[in-house]
């Protein structure tokens, strides 16, 4: 469950400034699950499993990028939201 929240919450930061944001590592606190080969690409980085705490990184540049999304698009819906966020 906390890879997928990490990933929601990685995809809407995406969507948020209309970019993709390309993660550097992303390590998990568990063992490698049976659909451990989904991981990568995913998550467009090499998975870490049996890490301390599950958690991504992304360079420090995407902390000043310009919101684009405004009150029209957050209008259109999470259908849309889902549609059109960069992966």
């Amino acid at each position: 469950m906390a890879e997928w929240l990490m990933l929601i919450r990685h995809r809407l930061a995406g969507w948020l400034i209309g970019r993709r944001i390309p993660l550097l590592w992303a390590q998990f606190a568990y063992p490698p699950p049976p659909y451990a080969d989904d991981y990568e690409p995913l998550f467009g980085c090499p998975p870490r499993f049996g890490a301390p705490r599950t958690a991504a990184g992304f360079d420090r540049r995407w902390l000043t990028a310009p919101v684009v999304q405004d009150e029209s698009t957050l209008q259109r819906g999470y259908v849309d939201f889902l549609a059109s966020s960069p992966s």
